[in-house]
């Protein structure tokens, strides 16, 4: 499992703001396009290993508050559930955020690459 720093370094490894999309001769538009998909694709990638380990987190969480309900015969259930539950949130918080931020990312590579498809066409 790995944590959202090590995601979003790896994010940042794919060098997006070294991309050039403006201003492009011929060439460097198909450069650009390739770049861009090859970005695209890692992307990807790594939202789906993100998602895996939310996933692992969130099954976790959800063990451990099965348990809870088998000891009946332990102080307030309700209480340690919630507990369990607000720190499984605290722990999928930063997760959420390299997710938008991925998002972000993915839909910002799909609008670039449609417009230099554009100007190449």
């Amino acid at each position: 499992m790995k944590t959202p720093l090590q995601y979003k370094k790896q994010i940042e490894e794919l060098g997006l703001d070294q991309i050039k999309t403006e201003n492009l001769t011929p060439e460097e538009v198909q450069q650009s396009i390739s770049r861009l998909a090859e970005a695209q694709t890692h992307l990807r990638n790594i939202e789906v290993g993100l998602n895996m380990d939310m996933h692992a987190l969130r099954s976790q969480y959800q063990g451990r508050i099965a348990a809870l309900s088998i000891n009946t015969g332990r102080k307030p259930r309700v209480e340690e559930e919630q507990r369990a539950l607000e720190e499984r949130d605290t722990k999928l918080a930063p997760f959420e955020d390299v997710k938008t931020q991925l998002q972000a990312l993915i839909t910002d590579i799909t609008e670039k690459l449609a417009a230099l498809g554009k100007i190449q066409a």
